[in-house]
């Protein structure tokens, strides 16, 4: 009776230890994860401080921008509201508009200089280069992105 009872608590006592090293795994992945999880908090917030701090100086940046314009606003009213300095604002559209005219004639030139590239090149380029899915659509996206990003 005694070896029985012997036998089983050896067994039990197995069954236990058993139990505590699977209890202790879990419990160690359980530190990991929490220890992850910590982690990504972490940078979580640390993204969040550095959204807010640009926030803010984007914030502040625009603050400027509109002081600055409410300034230049101000010294346009200044200038047009003066005697001998209405004809010099006048000279100033003038020349602005002439600058703006300018600037559209030579887009213009550069449009055409670069279309009669275009025809050149495509001159010496395979037929499907210019078919859907080609390297022409490939072409246009890079050659599109610059001017998105301006």
């Amino acid at each position: 009776m005694f070896d029985e009872v012997s036998e089983t608590y050896k067994q039990s006592e197995k069954e236990h230890r058993e139990e505590i090293e699977r209890l202790d795994f879990i419990i160690e992945e359980l530190k990991a994860q929490s220890e992850k999880s910590d982690e990504l908090l972490r940078a979580a917030e640390s993204t969040i401080n550095k959204f807010r701090r640009q926030h803010l100086e984007l914030k502040e940046e625009i603050q400027e921008r509109d002081d600055q314009m409410l300034r230049l606003q101000e010294e346009l009213l200044k200038v047009s509201n003066g005697d001998g300095n209405a004809s010099g604002l006048m000279v100033l559209n003038q020349n602005r508009t002439f600058a703006d005219t300018v600037r559209y004639e030579l887009t213009q030139l550069e449009l055409e200089y670069s279309l009669e590239h275009v025809k050149y090149l495509e001159a010496f380029l395979p037929e499907n280069f210019t078919k859907a899915g080609g390297d022409n659509d490939l072409l246009l996206t890079h050659l599109a992105f610059p001017r998105i990003a301006a």
